[in-house]
């Protein structure tokens, strides 16, 4: 799995897809976006299911909806899908951290660069 110092990098790949595991070879930008391009039937099937539950459970203007972000690869994960699929949903709701005081420069660094990518500013809460 790629370690949280290299999702920084990930993510100014502008990679649509991240896969879960990125091969050891996987080192220069041309292989990394070349490799998360690629979307598999079991990667697929998951990406329809979130969005099956997304138009069942969310509004579809996104209001009084509520993230809570910890900055964790899945966190992530999710803002690039709503992003990718429901823009209205992820415009309309509200993405929160909280900041223990206590966060890691790299993780500081993973809330700017998915806040900046994904145009959607987090409320900060201490």
């Amino acid at each position: 799995m790629a370690s949280i110092q290299a999702l920084p990098s990930l993510l100014k790949l502008g990679a649509r897809r991240i896969p879960a595991r990125i091969p050891k070879s996987a080192f220069s930008v041309n292989r990394v976006a070349a490799y998360s391009s690629k979307t598999s039937p079991a990667l697929q099937v998951k990406i329809d299911e979130f969005r099956k539950a997304v138009e069942q459970h969310l509004p579809a203007d996104g209001k009084k909806a509520v993230f809570a972000t910890a900055w964790l690869a899945t966190d992530n994960v999710f803002v690039a899908l709503m992003r990718e699929h429901f823009p209205e949903v992820l415009s309309g709701m509200n993405l929160v951290a909280i900041d223990t005081l206590h966060l890691f420069p790299t993780t500081l660094e993973c809330a700017k660069l998915v806040q900046e990518k994904y145009g959607k500013q987090a409320l900060w809460k201490k």
